[in-house]
């Protein structure tokens, strides 16, 4: 048999080094791009929130442990009004006697203002909530999170004041206006479940819970 020209040996041996390159190239890209899942590559989660329809904002992050099988969480909600900053909450009279409206129950029980004054109109919640609690992974794409918190509920109404043609507004320069339950918001304990879902290698979604909204919890994180 006759010795390949060294020209062609030197063709054979580049084509042979990008077979080995593309080869190496297309395993390390598998590699790169193999499943992440709660058994293996998916740690940490950090992003969004929330407890449809009260606290739509808010941020969470968690963290498992491989070694141990299980995992924790932190996370914080918040209503993302502040009706307490509005001019029309608990306000002053406009006209006499001047006393300051400060409840529901002061308004409703006010026997110097008349009825076509406080009508009530809608009731709304405000709340802070704060929770902490356990992570643990069934499979690779779920993961089960329990865990409790407190939570600040703040209620209140919304009068309307319908006077007549020759009258003018008696408590809110506007005719609507805003009064508490109770003067201080109330502090309660709070349970709140999940489920953790792999959306992919770099995001998780979850859906869950709250006792204190009576709500759907909800959340989007980048996976890490």
């Amino acid at each position: 048999m006759m010795p390949l020209p060294l020209s062609m040996i030197s063709r054979r041996s580049g084509v042979a080094t990008a077979v080995i390159g593309l080869l190496l190239a297309t395993a390390s890209t598998a590699v790169a791009q193999a499943p992440r899942d709660f058994h293996s590559g998916i740690e940490t989660g950090i992003g969004f929130s929330g407890v449809l329809p009260d606290a739509m904002a808010g941020v969470g992050a968690w963290r498992l442990f491989p070694g141990l099988g299980f995992g924790v969480f932190v996370d914080a909600q918040i209503t993302p009004t502040d009706i307490r900053g509005e001019s029309t909450y608990c306000p002053a009279r406009v006209s006499p006697p001047n006393t300051p409206v400060c409840t529901v129950g002061a308004v409703e029980d006010d026997s110097g203002l008349a009825l076509n004054y406080r009508h009530p109109i809608l009731d709304g919640d405000e709340f802070l909530i704060l929770n902490a609690g356990g992570v643990l992974p069934l499979t690779a794409e779920f993961a089960l999170m329990l865990g409790a918190g407190m939570a600040r509920h703040h209620a209140y109404r919304e009068f309307t004041e319908i006077p007549t043609e020759l009258e003018e507004f008696q408590v809110s320069p506007t005719g609507a206006y805003f009064a508490p339950f109770t003067a201080r918001p109330e502090w309660t304990l709070q349970g709140v479940a999940g489920m953790l879902f792999r959306a992919g290698d770099h995001f998780v979604a979850r859906f869950g819970y709250s006792t204190a909204t009576s709500g759907l919890g909800v959340g989007l994180y980048v996976a890490f």
